[in-house]
């Protein structure tokens, strides 16, 4: 079960972020960058390797593991929110592309994954959307450090799209 792997190994966590980097930063296989554009171009190798994790299912769960990842390393999964940094512009890029590309691999990949999983992911991007967000970036109400609206709003989306597809697949 894939969610007990995540869950028992979640101290050990700790590479999934570099792990996840490192593929963002590699081609994948067989990949030609579009016409006009410079074989080494980091953007374009960051959006097609996006797409290659994507489209492959994200076998290693980089994008959740990610996700867990970088929200504990700054707090927001401490019992106290009040503990919680910023996120850097980096850190909000990355939690958007994984909170999206999450939603996409459930998605397309709806029957492949148990309805405990799909509705745990589901629950959590509900919680990271509404309860780590208050009103803006930033810092918001008692100094409570806020995610960005980007990251909030991905998560809030995802979920409805999780909710959408369970209702269409009768589960």
């Amino acid at each position: 079960d894939p969610a007990r792997h995540i869950v028992e190994n979640f101290e050990n966590m700790d590479g999934a972020t570099n792990e996840l980097r490192l593929v963002l930063s590699t081609p994948p296989p067989n990949w030609q960058p579009p016409l006009g554009t410079a074989p080494n171009n980091p953007i374009a190798i960051l959006h097609a390797s996006l797409e290659h994790v994507r489209d492959n299912g994200d076998e290693r769960y980089l994008f959740l593991r990610t996700i867990l990842e970088v929200l504990h390393s700054r707090g927001f999964l401490n019992d106290s929110a009040s503990s919680a940094a910023p996120l850097s512009g980096e850190e909000e890029q990355l939690l958007f592309h994984c909170v999206t590309g999450l939603r996409h691999v459930i998605l397309f990949r709806w029957d492949s994954f148990h309805s405990s999983l799909r509705t745990c992911v589901r629950d959590f991007l509900l919680n990271v959307g509404l309860g780590l967000s208050f009103i803006d970036s930033g810092v918001g109400p008692s100094g409570v450090v806020c995610l960005p609206r980007t990251v909030a709003m991905a998560c809030l989306s995802g979920a409805a799209s999780l909710w959408k597809r369970g209702w269409v697949a009768g589960n």
